[in-house]
Parts: structure tokens; sequence; C-alpha cells
């Protein structure tokens, strides 16, 4: 029977599930291609940018980047202050690590939680003086991190 259960999750997983995400994936593809295009051309080839989709944005781009881990421990408790106030924090994170670029997405949250809505964090990150948007498309928006010891004009 147990052999038979795992069959069967085997199946769906194949069948169902693993042809959903590569059908989602493809839909998103040309957006994406489109946000890295524009980040090879026109940042700095040494630029730094924080991406939850940093090994792909290196593939296209050949920039480095990394992504911001975020704690999963409280995510399973379904206390959400801390993703949302680490995204609050971007800059600050960012300037510490030595990123000068925010790549945001709606799928930021996608590898730690779908129960936090997307769209608080969005906001937080829209709202944020020290993160100036420099290019948008589907894809997300691409944020240029101001120093510390500047401020926006």
């Amino acid at each position: 029977l147990l052999a038979l259960s795992l069959l069967g999750l085997q199946l769906y997983g194949a069948f169902s599930f693993v042809p959903k995400l590569e059908e989602t994936e493809r839909q998103k593809r040309p957006a994406y291609q489109q946000m890295y295009e524009w980040i090879g051309r026109n940042l700095p080839h040494d630029a730094k940018v924080l991406s939850n989709r940093d090994p792909v944005m290196y593939l296209y781009t050949g920039i480095r980047g990394n992504s911001m881990p975020i704690m999963p421990r409280p995510l399973y408790l379904r206390n959400y202050e801390p993703a949302l106030a680490a995204f609050g924090n971007v800059a600050e994170y960012c300037r510490s690590r030595g990123f000068e670029y925010f790549l945001s997405t709606v799928e930021d949250l996608d590898r730690t939680t779908e129960n936090l809505d997307i769209n608080l964090v969005l906001r937080s990150v829209r709202s944020n003086p020290e993160l100036i948007p420099i290019h948008e498309n589907q894809a997300g928006v691409l944020y240029r991190v101001l120093p510390k010891d500047r401020k926006q004009l």
C-alpha cells in the first residue's frame, strides 16, 4: 500500500505538478529576460545586485548578486513581521553587504511563504526613500540603493 501511494505521488508530480510549474515559468520568462537584458546593458559589469533570482540573473548578465535570507522559523509559526521588517530595511541590508542595486519582484516571497501578502512587501519597498527606481517592467522594479550619507534630492 505504501509503495502504491508513493507511486501515485510520483505520477502526480511528473504529470501534473511539474508541467504546471514549467508552464508558469515559461510565461514569466520573457519579462525576466527583458529585465536581465536591461541590467546587462545598463549596469556596470562589477555591480552587485540583491535579487531572489540571483543565479538566473548571473547566467543572463554575468553580474553577481545574492538573495536575502528570510529566517523560516517565524514563518512556520505564522509570524510574518520579521519578513516584512527585512524588506522594510532592505536598503540597509544592501549597504551592509555591498549591494548597490535591489531587484524587487512579486516573487520575492515564493521561496519562503505564500501566506504573507506580497503587496504589503512591495508597498514597503516602494515607499522606501533610500531606494531609487531605475527600471521597471512586468518582472519587477530595479532600484538603486542610496549610500548612507546621501539623501534623495
